[in-house]
């Protein structure tokens, strides 16, 4: 059996997965960056900011999630309207699980934050890949993987 095939399969999710890092990872940068500035201008308006930032990242995020990790020719609108639902979701569900878990222990709510993330991420990355920009590669007719 050759396993070739398998490897380079393997190695394209790989690759997939770590411009989905980058991606996300430079976006949460800037997400807190600009809210950290935001906040320090107007430390009234927190939850405005936070979710301001968030609707000016969401669609740049999507192009760039959409053009450099999964390389989508498909229906932008859909994907679009379908990834910043995702995105809507994940904030909100994320936000609602950490409002229940913040103990006031520094060490204990990191771990929480960080748990929380990479689950979102996870799940995000999954539902981008098998939902929203499935079959739709550059190059690649749709129901042909």
């Amino acid at each position: 059996m050759n396993a070739e095939p398998l490897l380079r399969r393997y190695e394209a999710h790989a690759k997939k997965l770590l411009r989905f890092l980058a991606v996300g990872g430079l976006a949460s940068v800037v997400y807190a960056t600009a809210c950290t500035l935001l906040v320090q201008t107007f430390p009234e308006h927190k939850t405005a900011i936070g979710i301001g930032v968030n609707i000016v990242l969401i669609p740049i995020v999507f192009l760039a999630q959409r053009r450099l990790t999964f390389q989508s020719d498909g229906n932008w609108l859909r994907e679009l309207l379908q990834y910043g639902g995702l995105q809507i979701a994940s904030t909100a569900i994320s936000t609602w699980t950490l409002v229940r878990f913040v103990t006031g222990n520094p060490t204990l709510d990191m771990i929480a934050f960080l748990a929380i993330a990479a689950l979102a991420a996870i799940i995000t990355y999954v539902v981008c890949h098998s939902v929203i920009f499935r079959d739709t590669a550059l190059g690649r007719s749709a129901g042909k993987r």
